[in-house]
Formats: C-alpha cells, structure tokens, sequence
C-alpha cells in the first residue's frame, strides 16, 4: 500500500510539474501574441495619422530639406586629418594622454599655444576642433602580440609548470590576455586623428606633431639605451663574421697548399678533425646564422630607431567627415519636422485636456 502511495504522489508531482510548464509556456506565446498585435496596431495608427495629416507633414519635410540645404551649405564642414603609426616603449599611453592635452587647449580656446606647438598661424590653429586616438583592430598583431608577451615572461609572474611546455598559455590564456583591465593598447597599430573645419591648412602640422610627440625624456632614454644594445649587437655580429669568415679562407689556402706539395687528402677542404661533425658545414651554418640575425637587427634598428613609427603620415588634405546624422542638413530637418508635429498635434491634445478635465470633474460630482 505504501509503494501504490508513493508512485501516486510522485505521479501528481510530475503531473503538476509537466501543468506548470504549459502554463508557462501559454503565457510566453500569449506575450508574443499580444506584443505582435501591439505593434501592428501601432503601425496602423501611424498610418492613419500620416493619411489624415499628410498634406501638413509633406509642406513640413520640404520646408526641412529646403532649410536643411540651405544651412548646411553655408555651415562649417568637418574634415579628418589621419595618421597611422605604431607606438614603441609602451608609449601608447602617452600618445593618448598628449592628444587629450591637445584636445583641453582646444576647448580652453588657448589657439596661441596650439599654434606655437604645430608652427602654424592662429587662423589655422582655430579650425582644428578635436583629435581622436583609435586602435586598429588587426587579429594577427593581437596573437603576435600575446606570442610576444607569453616569451616575454618570467617565472615570477606566470607559473611554469614543469614537462609541460603549453603551461605558460593555461596559466594566462588569451582570452585574460584581452581583458580591457588588463591592458587597453596590446593592439600594435594606431590612427591619430585631427578634426577641423577646413579641407586644408595653410602648413601641415605633420613634422610638428611628431616632434611634440616624441617630446618624452624618459622615452627618450628607453630609445637611447635600446638603440645602444643593438649597436653593440650590431658590432659583435660584424666581427663574428669577419672571423668566420677569415677562418673560411685560410682553412681554404691552407688545403690548396697541401695539395699543390701533393698531399691529395689535404685537397679535400672538409676538415672533420677526427670528429663526425663537419668543420667548414658548421661554419658555413654559422654564418649564414649570423648574417640572418643581423639582417633581422637591422629591421629591429629602423623599427626601433623612434618612439613610435609613422606608416602614414598626416596628408595635407582633409577628407570630408559625412555623417549623416550629425550634418547640420538632418539636424535643420529634424527641428522642422518636430515642429510641424507639434504644430498638428497642438489642438487635439488641447481638446483631450480639457475632456480630460471635464471628465474629473462629473467623477468629483
């Protein structure tokens, strides 16, 4: 009796369970229902009104376009000035912290100093309205850049477990490695953007700007100390192949010799030594090792020889920034429209208010 008890209660458990559900699930599609019915009752009155309110609504947007044309044409544009670059030594934050410097004398109206830093006259120097610092969103220098900083590490920052060569990456993957808590410039490009309100200036302010950029002692430092490591490189590298390479030939002169009084083993200019290793492969292998990293140490020079590197330059010449929504043309058309609106919809909500009213007062009664 106990069991036939208990299968029941447990039946009427699901039973009520499984009820549940379909209610839930009634009133899920019973919502979807109504907001659909909502929204298409929503329309129809749009509808109507603009049926009923056309002729007023058609004077009102051609009074807009007219308006908006007219203003826009006479209005200050905006153009876009833009300059691609790659900071070096961290210095993306600087970079960012100067261009927000440049954008507090814009809004401080301080054109005499903005005019001193870029060499160029006040005239210009009032056109220019804002500067923007915005990454280049590039997925191959974000994996290189986190290849980087994994090689990067020490122990004492990530731990390494041992016979486990992908410990690095569990321990810091890179989905952590692209937090925006964690680092907000571990992309490798930048655009430097300059806004004004005329297509050109009378000089452009390139070779100004990059120098006010670079004005950064400790940067600087970081530059002299590294450039200073690489001539160093440069040096050894240099001398490693003189030495092979001296090497190389007198071991050369020194079979030909031997050949010429007749020792044809000597003729053989591979010189094991008595060793399974081949002397004159390995130095060979040597070089060509060698003159790889210095070719690669140049790169690392030219790379390395700024404190961030200009793949292009600010042109001369503004692109005109088109933005629809934020053209003084859309701006006039709104303002017109909304007016016409409220112009149409003056007298009926007058007449609501005061049935509105009328009504309160019979209920008051």
């Amino acid at each position: 009796m106990s069991k036939q008890v208990q299968n029941q209660e447990e039946e009427i458990d699901l039973g009520g369970f499984f009820n549940q559900i379909g209610k839930l699930f009634l009133k899920l599609f019973r919502w979807i229902g109504d907001s659909i019915k909502g929204m298409y009752h929503f329309a129809i009155l749009v509808f109507i009104f603009v049926k009923n309110h056309y002729i007023k609504l058609s004077i009102g947007a051609s009074l807009g376009i007219a308006l908006g044309i007219l203003v826009h044409k006479y209005s200050d544009k905006s153009y876009v000035y833009e300059m691609a670059i790659i900071p070096n030594y961290e210095s993306g934050i600087y970079i960012k912290n100067k261009l927000d410097f440049y954008n507090q004398l814009i809004k401080q109206k301080d054109y005499k100093t903005l005019s001193n830093l870029f060499g160029i006259d006040q005239i210009d120097a009032k056109s220019i309205t804002k500067f923007e610092f915005e990454k280049i969103i590039d997925r191959k220098d974000l994996v290189e850049g986190y290849d980087d900083f994994i090689k990067q590490r020490d122990t004492s920052t990530i731990k390494e477990l041992p016979l486990k060569k992908s410990s690095t990456i569990k321990e810091f993957p890179l989905k952590k490695y692209l937090q925006k808590d964690f680092s907000e410039f571990y992309y490798k490009k930048y655009i430097v953007r300059m806004y004004t309100n005329k297509p050109s200036l009378k000089k452009n302010i390139n070779v100004h700007l990059v120098k006010d950029l670079e004005d950064n002692t400790y940067l600087n430092q970081k530059k002299a100390l590294m450039l200073n490591t690489l001539a160093i490189k440069d040096s050894t590298y240099k001398s490693l192949l003189r030495i092979i390479d001296t090497i190389i030939v007198k071991d050369k002169d020194i079979a030909l010799i031997a050949a010429n009084n007749g020792d044809k083993s000597a003729s053989n200019i591979n010189l094991n030594n008595g060793n399974n290793t081949n002397k004159d492969f390995d130095l060979l292998q040597l070089y060509k090792g060698t003159s790889t990293e210095l070719a690669y140490l140049n790169e690392e020079k030219i790379k390395l020889g700024s404190i961030f590197q200009v793949i292009a330059p600010l042109e001369p010449i503004g692109k005109e920034k088109i933005n629809f929504f934020l053209t003084t043309f859309f701006k006039v058309f709104t303002i017109v429209m909304f007016i016409t609106l409220i112009i149409i919809l003056y007298k009926p909500f007058i007449q609501y208010l005061d049935n509105y009213n009328k009504g309160e007062k019979q209920v008051n009664k």
